[in-house]
């Protein structure tokens, strides 16, 4: 028996040094890719609204007990490694459940990579194994679409009764006479100098230039649109776009693709008359 024992401590010895020491990890994420990702290496999620971000542990990450809620969590116990940053806020759920919040909706056109920090440790001590990660996500395109429509000499002309819509030169299509002011509303806050330098109209309305104001009811995702120098030509049909790529909020990706919407200049006079049985 005495002479067996060496060479089974020794082998016991060899066993430990080979087995890798304990680490924690992410046991679940949310939100997750759908059963229709499964086989995907890296599958891509869509974020919708202010939809959380959830990271589950296997160890108890903050002590029993321990309130994060109404302070300011020490960055060492924040989890989340985001890029590109999204302004937001993190909470332990529970003791190895923390939560990240956006301050508002998801930012759009958003290709965002969320990864585990690195240092994070568990309470024992534990040091994170971030197998699985980073997770990809994207948000919704930026949206854009034609609202009100004024234009003090076209009231004036039909005593009020003017709409922008009643006869379209193209369906769709908004009457803009050349006092007209058109508001546009997006989807996202949008920085109105960004917008305006790359809105252009197509086909290309000699003389005319582009000019962005705040509307009305003043907010950061509308923008009312006005020409300036000469007006659309008669009947004429034009296609308002923010092309591809633009960048128009620092918080949102380049605009994935491009948004339109569609006007026309001052329709030739017409009286719509009833049609009837004969």
């Amino acid at each position: 028996g005495a002479r067996h024992q060496r060479p089974l401590n020794h082998m016991l010895a060899i066993v430990a040094l080979a087995t890798p020491a304990e680490s924690m990890r992410v046991a679940s994420f949310t939100p997750s890719a759908s059963s229709a990702a499964v086989g995907a290496t890296t599958p891509t999620v869509k974020l919708l609204g202010v939809q959380p971000l959830t990271m589950t542990f296997t160890h108890a990450v903050i002590a029993l007990g321990s309130d994060w809620g109404p302070g300011q969590l020490p960055e060492s116990l924040n989890p989340f490694l985001l890029s590109p940053p999204v302004a937001g806020s993190v909470r332990w759920v529970t003791t190895s459940i923390a939560r990240f919040d956006p301050d508002e909706r998801w930012p759009t056109d958003l290709h965002l990579s969320v990864g585990v920090k690195p240092g994070l440790t568990s309470y024992e001590g534990l040091r994170v194994a971030a197998d699985g990660f980073p997770r990809r996500f994207t948000t919704p395109g930026l949206t854009m679409r034609a609202g009100d429509v004024s234009s003090a000499a076209a009231a004036a002309a039909t005593n009020g009764s003017w709409s922008p819509r009643l006869l379209p030169a193209a369906p769709g299509a908004l009457e803009l006479p050349p006092d007209a002011s058109v508001e546009l509303h997006f989807s996202h806050a949008v920085d109105r100098s960004a917008i305006g330098s790359a809105l252009q109209l197509d086909p290309p309305a000699s003389g005319t230039t582009l000019s962005l104001s705040a509307c009305r009811a003043e907010s950061a995702s509308c923008a009312s649109l006005s020409l300036q120098g000469a007006p659309l030509g008669v009947g004429a049909v034009h296609r308002l776009l923010l092309p591809a790529g633009t960048r128009y909020h620092p918080s949102c990706g380049p605009l994935g693709s491009a948004v339109e919407a569609r006007f026309s200049g001052l329709l030739p006079f017409s009286i719509p008359f009833r049609q009837t049985e004969p």
